[in-house]
């Protein structure tokens, strides 16, 4: 169900989305102007829904697609494109919220992710803490015209890139070939979250969850506006994403 004019959200619950949206790295779409993550108010699926105060989670791309897909209409290429990175981008909403604190669920019913209501208290609340920034990437010995095509495709999704490897968001990094010599030519992309989100890298903990969730929803958000993506997955580490050089 889409938002409710009139209905009432919780303003806890609302500073705690956004410092988790941005503890990710995530842009917040205040007032409703994208890119970035709207949060709205959120009426019931059913009578017994107990939803007062929830939050309905939206993802606003960037002002170009979102005009394209409005003038193409539903059936267009541009509003397929669109729903495509908004289904994609809010699926790792739900996904990576609750490892930050924040109850959220992905209704089938509507395609929208919900948050809320809060929890009762159950103690102090986990904060971000300062954190170094991992290295940077070896940018120059990435294609141009492939790190080009990244950068512009996020723009167009809406989705911040960490330029130099600084801040929140894309990196991309050249890719090491020598386990892979097919993929030469090709950049791994990650999702660097805020520094403000301690760097642990055990499977449980939240910066863990937003870089898995992130990942999963860049390799279809990405694709979905015309860049290819795979997979890759070397035996005894992590697998991690690939963007395919241009055509020649």
């Amino acid at each position: 169900m889409d938002a409710v004019v009139g209905a009432r959200v919780d303003p806890e619950l609302a500073d705690r989305v956004t410092e988790a949206l941005l503890l990710a790295g995530l842009p917040v779409a205040y007032g409703g102007h994208g890119p970035g993550v709207l949060l709205c108010p959120t009426g019931p699926e059913h009578a017994a829904d107990p939803c007062l105060g929830a939050i309905t989670l939206r993802w606003v791309a960037s002002a170009r697609l979102e005009e394209a897909a409005a003038a193409g209409g539903p059936d267009g290429p541009w509003h397929r494109m669109r729903e495509s990175v908004a289904d994609s981008m809010e699926t790792a909403l739900a996904e990576f919220l609750p490892a930050l604190g924040i109850p959220a669920e992905r209704l089938p019913s509507c395609a929208r992710t919900r948050v809320g209501p809060l929890p009762e208290p159950s103690g102090e609340r986990p904060r971000g803490a300062a954190a170094p920034a991992e290295p940077s990437p070896a940018e120059a010995d990435v294609h141009p015209q492939l790190a080009d095509a990244v950068r512009r495709i996020a723009v167009l999704a809406g989705v911040p890139v960490a330029a130099g490897g600084h801040g929140a968001g894309i990196t991309v990094r050249p890719h090491a070939s020598e386990d892979d010599p097919q993929a030469a030519g090709t950049v791994d992309l990650d999702w660097q979250p805020s520094r403000r989100l301690p760097r642990d890298h055990r499977p449980d903990s939240p910066y863990t969850a937003v870089r898995s969730a992130m990942r999963h929803a860049l390799g279809a958000t990405l694709s979905a506006c015309g860049l290819p993506t795979s997979w890759h997955r070397p035996q005894h580490r992590p697998a991690h994403l690939h963007a395919l050089p241009p055509a020649a």
